[in-house]
């Protein structure tokens, strides 16, 4: 199970084509990859459009945001841990990434990800989910582009 986190009005490069494909004309193999290797393309280049983790990478970062941020409220905490369709608008989303840049910058990140490290290194048989702050970077850079989003 992942999570898949479109951004609303994300941020679109100047000269940056999305791609398409007419599924209904059944492409070959060729077109198929070639569609995939553009749409990567087009969501590197445009940071705000879409966002995936899967679950043992989104939980940590849910948390991290939670606990970190103030931009999620108690009553939507649930609702971030669902494939439902909530949103968070754009000023807030801005407010994340604003938040997650100096929590890299002033190096909680990196702090969190070595207790991360630590705690799944060590003995405890508590399961944890992986962090790091590739991940946060990446979260960051798409919230700041994405014009609000939507959590699916």
């Amino acid at each position: 199970m992942g999570f898949d986190i479109y951004g609303l009005n994300p941020t679109i490069k100047k000269g940056s084509i999305k791609p398409e494909i007419d599924w209904d004309t059944d492409p070959t193999d060729e077109e198929r990859k070639a569609y995939w290797e553009q749409s990567d393309k087009y969501e590197d280049e445009n940071k705000g459009v879409y966002f995936r983790n899967n679950i043992w990478w989104w939980r940590p970062l849910v948390e991290y945001v939670y606990e970190n941020t103030g931009e999620i409220s108690e009553d939507d905490y649930n609702e971030w841990h669902l494939n439902s369709g909530h949103q968070v608008d754009e000023l807030t989303a801005i407010r994340i990434a604003a938040t997650l840049e100096f929590l890299i910058k002033n190096g909680h990140t990196i702090k969190h990800q070595q207790e991360i490290l630590e705690t799944n290194d060590s003995e405890n048989e508590e399961v944890t989910y992986p962090f790091n702050v590739e991940n946060v970077e990446r979260f960051a850079a798409f919230c700041r582009e994405s014009g609000g989003f939507e959590i699916c």
